[in-house]
């Protein structure tokens, strides 16, 4: 439940300081509890995942130009 775009940032940061060899894993993870403090339930965790990599994605790919 990390900030997608800082995610983008930290990462984006860490495999410029390593030289382009970066690997990054994600998922959904998680117990059912752990969503309820970000207002989600278990049930809800694949669609917000999908939002967040989407988010991620296209900060990676220069689809954000700032920050309003």
């Amino acid at each position: 439940m990390e900030n997608a775009l800082r995610v983008a940032e930290d990462a984006a940061v860490l495999d410029l300081l390593a030289d382009g060899r970066l690997e990054i894993g994600l998922g959904s993870g998680g117990t059912p509890d752990s969503f309820l403090p970000f207002g989600l339930t278990f049930a809800e965790r694949g669609a917000a995942f999908a939002d967040h990599l989407h988010t991620l994605l296209s900060a990676w790919r220069g689809d954000f130009t700032g920050a309003s």
